[in-house]
């Protein structure tokens, strides 16, 4: 019989033992405070000093805020996207670029000037900034704000920290071990808690139907899961020494953290247990990650950008039946084929792609047991499948080169 390759997200202690970091052409972001973000091929680095982008696994960094005034400030520029629209954040100003960072403007209308943004976080259409005055909302790619108040009043504190979404709920992490949320895109919020009274930081991630919350405390505090929406935390700090985890991020159902001074680890089920998998790095503040390609990005405060593939953390292994459903080729190319083992349950049942980061890319109806998927317009990377029957939900994953 035929064998196809099946991706399947593991640790492997193999990969991790012999792989590690390696420095991402450095020498001019050491000693600034920088954030990563990746998409259409190109990597970007916000600086406390400007912004930064190299095409995908080419170190050659060029500066690209020129048509942004520039001044020199407290906090890195934060990015995220719609589309192939990019979104940045610095101080109290918004910017957009159409054209990949060659160009960006101004989108600050109806901001309060004076408040400080400390995350910008895109959920389908709509974009939220958090600031130290509280929560923007924009429902038209930026051109205007509205400041949410009731966030501030249900919070108790205008503190923002971080977004993350679980389906159609939105999550805002808040100092003072807070986390709100909203169940229609940011006209009201209810509250909730996490991590130990007196934390002055949340930020958060979702992994599936869990949602993880950092509570920072200086160099102490502790790691939260909630899989109930919110409702009630567990702490998941198991493997993790006793340090701050100031950045957390689920791609597909890998989860990483990043500590203060403590280095980087990783869970590959949903938190019970985590592993470090710091090689290589220098000691220091993880910010944030990005994926591009096959290769994973993390900024560290001060010591700027560092890069390790994939495939270290990441295996494909043969299989020729996963879950009653197999995908090929895998990898692929242009079509993906998905193969399912029995046509029962398939009346309603769909199919939806999302790439590493979570974000949902394509989902159609299917109800045959052999469905072929265009893929032609997928960027070469790591995507997760999903079916979705009467009966249960399987997911798998693929290639795309």
């Amino acid at each position: 019989m035929k064998k196809i390759y099946i991706l399947m997200i593991a640790v492997l202690l193999g990969g991790i033992a012999k792989g590690q970091w390696v420095e991402y052409n450095n020498s001019f972001l050491n000693n600034k405070t920088v954030s990563v973000f990746a998409i259409n091929g190109y990597l970007f680095v916000g600086t406390n000093q400007g912004i930064y982008r190299s095409a995908d696994n080419v170190a050659n960094w060029v500066l690209c805020n020129t048509s942004i005034p520039h001044q020199y400030y407290s906090f890195a520029y934060l990015f995220t996207n719609i589309g192939t629209n990019i979104f940045t954040a610095s101080s109290d100003s918004v910017y957009i670029s159409t054209n990949n960072g060659a160009s960006w403007t101004t989108l600050n209308i109806g901001m309060l000037l004076g408040f400080s943004i400390h995350t910008i976080s895109a959920f389908g259409t709509t974009i939220f900034a958090g600031t130290d005055g509280g929560i923007f909302r924009s429902t038209n790619y930026g051109t205007s704000w509205t400041e949410l108040t009731n966030a501030v009043t249900t919070a108790g504190n205008s503190n923002v920290h971080s977004f993350a979404a679980s389906g159609t709920t939105i999550f805002a992490g808040m100092s003072f071990s807070r986390v709100i949320k909203s169940d229609n895109n940011g006209a009201s919020w209810t509250g909730t808690s996490a991590g130990p009274y007196g934390s002055y930081e949340e930020y958060l991630a979702v992994c599936g139907t869990n949602i993880f919350a950092s509570a920072v405390d200086g160099y102490n505090g502790g790691l939260y899961k909630s899989s109930n929406n919110g409702t009630s935390w567990s702490l998941v700090n198991t493997g993790i020494p006793g340090y701050s985890v100031y950045s957390i991020a689920a791609f597909g159902t890998n989860i990483f953290a990043g500590t203060i001074y403590n280095g980087l680890y990783l869970s590959s089920d949903n938190g019970v247990s985590w592993d470090s998998v710091s090689t290589g790095l220098p000691n220091g503040r993880i910010n944030s990650f990005a994926i591009s390609g096959n290769n994973i990005f993390v900024s560290v405060e001060g010591r700027g950008v560092w890069k390790r593939p994939l495939s270290e953390m990441v295996g494909i292994s043969e299989n020729e039946n996963i879950n009653n459903f197999t995908l090929s080729p895998n990898p692929a190319t242009n079509t993906l084929t998905l193969n399912l083992s029995q046509q029962q349950g398939l009346q309603n049942a769909t199919v939806s792609i999302y790439d590493i980061q979570g974000k949902q890319l394509l989902t159609q109806n299917i109800s045959q047991t052999q469905t072929q998927i265009d893929i032609s317009s997928f960027a070469k990377g790591i995507y997760i499948v999903k079916l979705q029957t009467e009966k249960e939900t399987l997911q798998s994953k693929f290639v795309k080169e």
